[in-house]
């Protein structure tokens, strides 16, 4: 009985082998590390325009607090010195011009499209569909994408935001 349950475990071990050669000749064959690197570069290049105007818009409007929100999310995920870097950033109190605000918003609009292109150039490799659109079409496409996001990605946030001062609120009301 213990042969068997070796030979079956031994069977196991080798298809899994086998499988996980088969996806990684795929991956390599269809660009899958190199999408993967321009959505990573894709996604740093938008974020940090993005920041500069959302700190600043924040600013403007006296949200101290929701900036130290933003901070300490970001905080939670990044490395200990891009943290730092981060938090010395977001408190700066700096006023941008008009013109500054809106070129970091354009900039970060057009590195998140190109995001999303990568992204859909992933899923056409991996599901193995053809490209049938221009690049103008996949812009536009990407670009409507990442306005469709932005509802989504508000919402969560503030559920984000809301979620931690309701555990404030309920938390000195548990305690006995």
């Amino acid at each position: 009985m213990l042969r068997a349950e070796k030979e079956e475990l031994l069977g196991g071990v080798k298809q899994w082998a086998s499988d996980f050669g088969a996806a990684f000749r795929h991956a390599v064959a269809d660009n899958c590390f190199i999408l993967a690197k321009a959505v990573s570069y894709s996604a740093v290049l938008a974020l940090f325009p993005g920041l500069v105007v959302v700190t600043n818009l924040l600013l403007r409007n006296n949200a101290q607090q929701t900036l130290d929100e933003i901070s300490l999310a970001m905080g939670a995920v990044l490395p200990p010195r891009v943290r730092v870097l981060l938090a010395d950033y977001l408190t700066v109190a700096e006023d941008y011009s008009t013109t500054v605000l809106l070129v970091a918003a354009t900039a970060s609009l057009l590195f998140a499209a190109d995001l999303v292109i990568s992204l859909m150039e992933g899923f056409r490799a991996a599901y193995g569909a053809p490209r049938r659109s221009t690049l103008l079409h996949d812009y536009a496409v990407a670009i409507a994408l990442v306005f469709l996001s932005i509802g989504p990605l508000t919402a969560a946030h503030v559920a984000l935001i809301l979620s931690r001062q309701a555990i404030g609120w309920v938390l000195p009301m548990g305690v006995n």
